[in-house]
């Protein structure tokens, strides 16, 4: 009601634990929405507006994994290698190593030619050195059995923030000593020490999924998720 008058108007919301896969938590349509499902903003001075939006679509919530990033890898060789193949072998020899153990796991190997690199028939006369650098991300699932009112799940991701470093640290210390060594096409291809670093604990979410407070939530039907934004974005159809 505003005052006195009855005034019609519907509210539209997920039903617990289900999430709408965007910001919103509530629409409503009315008179003053034209009948059409709108969400409520309030501008400065406390002026009400509506604004027409996608209604999201409920889903369950997951929980965001912890992770940390080890970047600095450096690869040498005098000829061009299937980058793809460079990334299966290094969760292969990372796996031998047998660092990250449960719960860590191995997340995005990224492998990029170094910026300083130039590829071409000169170079390949040159037998010059061809430069790739790669990161590996390590991350951890929080167990929820773990989680009570005095164990909350944020400890948990500082407790296994702090697992994944010592994790990087031997991963580094690996690299350092020589160790770690790849075999792509036949060809051995040693890890070298390029800068290494590790980043600082951040939480994740599975592609398709972008992290709403404490909870990972997919993108709806007809969406997708555009990693660079970090949002759901409508898909476009021919």
């Amino acid at each position: 009601p505003q005052g006195t008058t009855p005034v019609e108007y519907c509210q539209m919301h997920c039903n617990a634990p289900k999430v709408y896969n965007r910001q919103e938590d509530m629409y409503e349509c009315s008179m003053a929405t034209s009948w059409l499902w709108q969400i409520r903003r309030f501008l400065p001075g406390g002026q009400l507006t509506f604004s027409l939006v996608a209604v999201g679509a409920c889903s369950v919530p997951s929980n965001p994994f912890t992770a940390v990033t080890v970047s600095g890898l450096l690869i040498s060789t005098t000829a061009p290698v299937d980058m793809v193949a460079v990334e299966a072998e290094m969760i292969r020899i990372l796996q031998q190593l047998g660092l990250c153990n449960n719960p860590c796991q191995i997340g995005k190997i990224t492998v990029d030619i170094a910026s300083n690199a130039r590829l071409g028939p000169r170079l390949m006369k040159q037998n010059a050195a061809i430069q790739y650098q790669v990161s590996v991300q390590l991350l951890a699932y929080a167990d929820m059995s773990l989680v009570t009112p005095t164990n909350t799940i944020q400890m948990e991701w500082v407790r296994l923030a702090g697992e994944l470093s010592q994790v990087a640290s031997g991963l580094q210390n690996q690299i350092v000593s020589g160790d770690v060594v790849l075999s792509v096409d036949g060809m051995p291809l040693t890890v070298a020490d390029g800068g290494l670093h590790t980043s600082p604990p951040n939480l994740g979410c599975k592609d398709g999924e972008l992290i709403q407070g404490v909870e990972c939530v997919p993108c709806g039907p007809g969406t997708y998720h555009d990693v660079f934004e970090q949002a759901c974005r409508p898909c476009s159809y021919a």
